[in-house]
């Protein structure tokens, strides 16, 4: 009996419901277009500081030639995309929550996706869930090629459409993988299937399966089905940070900025920086570890009060410049190193989701405390980005909303531990995940900093 319930429901949910997608004028799209450059224009300060300001001029002129006729709010989206791209500034996003009117189809189950999600490794492209009845494509099969089109021609294409700070390659690349499904749906195609050729788990050969295009709530379903539904997060504390001694390592895991978990556990980042490293000396511990993967920033101050614990001397001079979308301009001194400051080996572990004040911290730690950078590149610019405050401005006709940060923050001081511009802190020891990797839960940036301890520790 359930299993006629599940297939009936398949069937159901995988209708192509008609979407209620809007059409707009040329003139109404061409008009959105040219409000959204000057937007960009008037708020963001970056634009021309880190890149040839004739390059994101182009690439507008480029796109604003190719709205040629009348286009559905839908088809309109990976315009905004790409001009959001153009301007090279990570900070600048999209709302795609149910809030924009464009995103609303998927929740209504007017939208057919991929029925998987996926994982990269080494630059390929595995399955990781199998939302379909079909229970041919299995964790860790990897996908050679979907509708005759290979991965790597997919995700570069995918990453075209990725809003990244600078040249950073790895945060385009790996966030077109994460979004890979709804990337795919946005801005490749909307196919009522998917050929899928691909290479089992631990196997040589090529074989290939056919997956019907799913709603959400069907692919919920087989979900729920297949693996369970899934647990609630469990949040406390730890979901902001945790901090643990063994012997002379120490390991400090800052897992988010998040300005309202700051205040829901009332931390208050200067006491917390003061008692950590107070007990760092009182111990005697002898190698830092700061764990900052996944932490995509937040609160200023998280980075602005460890700084001092990390400096080995003092510095004179501005430390950093802030230029505001107005055009007025502050500048921020150098702390004085305290005299808790860590004096052993600081370790950082990165991943491309190391972004914003997470990414600073990183910067600080590897400019200022010598420290070793271990992981992937993280996702904002080493000497400097647009963020401080968004300005959210809505387009006239399709009332998409996009945001826009409004301060430029800049590096001011003689950066010496990159020589790369426009790329972020680039690791010392970069680390490279294989699929069985992720099935086996391993962590290989964290085995390295034991290696490197055990290494100077003989």
């Amino acid at each position: 009996m359930q299993k006629n319930f599940l297939v009936l429901l398949f069937i159901c949910l995988t209708v192509n419901l008609t979407s209620q997608e809007r059409e707009f004028s040329l003139s109404q799209i061409q008009e959105d277009f040219r409000f959204l450059k000057q937007s960009f224009d008037t708020y963001n300060p970056a634009l021309g500081i880190f890149h040839p300001r004739t390059s994101f001029e182009e690439r507008y002129q480029e796109l604003y030639a190719e709205l040629d006729q009348p286009l559905s709010d839908v088809e309109f989206y990976p315009y905004v995309m790409q001009l959001g791209a153009a301007t090279r500034e990570g900070h600048t996003f999209v709302r795609s929550d149910t809030v924009t009117q464009i995103f609303q189809g998927f929740f209504r189950n007017e939208f057919a996706y991929l029925p998987i999600s996926v994982q990269g490794a080494s630059d390929k492209v595995y399955v990781w869930s199998n939302f379909s009845p079909d229970s041919t494509l299995e964790r860790g099969a990897q996908i050679l090629s979907i509708n005759d089109r290979t991965t790597e021609e997919i995700v570069e294409h995918l990453s075209k459409f990725v809003i990244a700070d600078g040249d950073i390659q790895t945060y385009k690349s790996e966030k077109a993988i994460d979004r890979f499904v709804s990337y795919y749906y946005w801005f490749l195609e909307k196919p009522a299937s998917f050929k899928i050729k691909y290479v089992p788990p631990g196997g040589t050969g090529v074989k290939e399966v056919t997956l019907p295009a799913m709603v959400r709530d069907s692919m919920i379903a087989w979900r729920d089905r297949r693996y369970g539904k899934p647990k609630p997060r469990k949040e406390d504390i730890s979901t902001v940070y945790t901090f643990s001694i063994d012997g002379n390592t120490a390991v400090l895991d800052l897992n988010t900025f998040n300005r309202q978990l700051k205040d829901k556990y009332k931390i208050k980042p200067k006491k917390l920086y003061k008692e950590i490293f107070k007990e760092l000396r009182e111990k005697g511990v002898k190698h830092f570890v700061m764990d900052v993967r996944n932490n995509t920033g937040g609160r200023r101050e998280y980075a602005k009060h460890l700084l001092p614990y990390l400096m080995k001397k003092n510095y004179s001079g501005p430390l950093q410049r802030d230029k505001s979308w107005k055009g007025r301009t502050t500048q921020k001194k150098f702390p004085k190193a305290k005299k808790l400051a860590f004096d052993g080996q600081i370790y950082v572990l990165t991943n491309w989701r190391t972004f914003s004040n997470g990414s600073i911290v990183t910067i600080y730690a590897k400019e200022f405390g010598d420290a070793i950078v271990i992981g992937q590149e993280p996702g904002s610019r080493y000497e400097g980005f647009a963020a401080g405050s968004t300005q959210y401005v809505t387009l006239p006709n399709t009332k998409i909303r996009v945001g826009i940060p409004r301060y430029l923050l800049q590096s001011t001081y003689a950066i010496q531990k990159t020589k790369l511009k426009n790329r972020g802190a680039v690791p010392d020891y970069p680390i490279q995940y294989q699929i069985q990797d992720y099935i086996d839960q391993k962590d290989l940036a964290m085995d390295k900093v034991k290696e490197l301890i055990e290494a100077t520790d003989q």
